[in-house]
């Protein structure tokens, strides 16, 4: 187990002269957008004030589960409007998108906690068919098996559920229904290997905990305490072409397997910082992604830690002035040379940050769009 180095990008002063050229250019051409266009760039994608819990993609629409409600946007209108899709005015924890028409929401602090939408939002009805047992609970994740959309895992405070008939049924296959715990906060299925799946929470004695499966979710691996302090297990990116290979993200930890889970290598210690989301480019997987939130109700800035190397070592582009940055899911795409990282926030809304991936990070101008807009403005002054 070992720490590592994590630091900061900084400019050199002829990086920042000729990103202050490039950006005065772009000020005359397009006024006061709010965005500069160059090797990396950062857009604010709306929904500001909003506490954003989970994305999801799909053709051209952005959809999130927010502490009020579900929202959709269309990725292919260049403004930041969305539109209520359902359960206004209500905490939603995640949701599940099969097709336009037909998504899945988890609502929380309700009697029932699933409902559906056949209509693409205008009409929801209750879904629970038995998740929870006798009385339904909160569910945390929802994911499908890519291309079955019939075969779903969904979690509670401390079990995970299986069905195989659309969320119709379930059959728990993990822990029970009405166990004591914090939650079991994902499920990520092997994109080499769907039959292995990968889960983990937090139990009742605030222990991080980890789960796999290599049948499917009949049968589990256990890392009950994965780590020695407080944590909670939040995510996990599996490399694209070895099994072998997963990162995990908790409370104060990201760590890393060479060998399916057999050993754990802390890549990241950071006391107090929730790493909630972790992706990793399928061209070059050496590139990964991470973003974080820290345990406070203060603003904070917009954290984006990148890896070139698997890990080994890790850098961090800072936007100081996305006054709630931290981030409570990430989803990535990637787009021949560009990687595209929709960004959930806690109280700040989307954010979209676009990077080329044809470079080392450490190598580009790396530029910080909404703070360098800010300084040419006071330069033009």
């Amino acid at each position: 187990m070992k720490d590592k180095e994590s630091k900061k990008l900084t400019w050199t002063q002829a990086g920042f002269m000729n990103s202050v050229f490039a950006a005065l250019l772009f000020l005359i051409a397009c006024g006061d957008n709010e965005n500069i266009i160059g090797r990396d760039e950062l857009s604010f994608l709306g929904l500001d004030g909003k506490i954003v819990q989970k994305l999801r993609l799909h053709g051209d629409f952005l959809y999130a589960a927010t502490d009020d409600g579900v929202y959709r946007k269309d990725l292919g209108k260049m403004d930041t409007l969305w539109t209520p899709i359902g359960f206004q005015g209500n905490q939603t924890s995640t949701l599940l998108v099969f097709n336009v028409n037909t998504i899945m929401v988890s609502v929380e602090f309700d009697s029932i906690s699933l409902y559906r939408t056949t209509d693409g939002g205008e009409t929801w009805s209750p879904f629970q068919n038995g998740f929870g047992g006798e009385f339904p609970e909160t569910v945390w994740a929802l994911e499908k098996i890519p291309n079955q959309s019939e075969t779903i895992f969904a979690t509670g405070a401390a079990v995970v559920a299986k069905s195989t008939d659309g969320g119709g049924s379930w059959k728990v296959v993990w822990g029970g229904w009405q166990f004591i715990a914090t939650g079991t906060a994902f499920v990520k299925f092997d994109p080499n290997k769907p039959n292995i799946v990968w889960s983990g929470g937090q139990n009742a004695i605030e222990e991080g905990y980890l789960l796999k499966s290599i049948d499917t979710g009949e049968n589990w691996l256990e890392w009950q305490r994965i780590v020695d302090d407080v944590s909670v297990a939040k995510t996990a990116a599996i490399h694209p072409f070895n099994s072998d290979i997963v990162y995990v993200g908790l409370e104060s930890y990201i760590l890393k397997t060479t060998n399916g889970g057999e050993t754990w290598e802390e890549i990241i210690i950071a006391p107090g910082r929730f790493f909630f989301g972790i992706a990793i480019n399928s061209y070059m997987p050496s590139r990964v992604y991470a973003v974080s939130w820290f345990k406070t109700s203060d603003p904070q800035p917009l954290i984006l830690h990148i890896s070139d190397d698997g890990g080994d070592s890790w850098q961090e582009i800072v936007e100081e002035n996305v006054r709630f940055g931290g981030a409570f899911d990430l989803l990535h795409v990637s787009d021949g040379n560009t990687d595209k990282l929709y960004l959930a926030l806690w109280k700040g809304g989307v954010y979209e940050f676009r990077t080329d991936v044809t470079m080392a990070i450490g190598m580009q101008n790396v530029t910080k769009p909404i703070t360098m807009l800010q300084n040419v403005r006071e330069l033009v002054r």
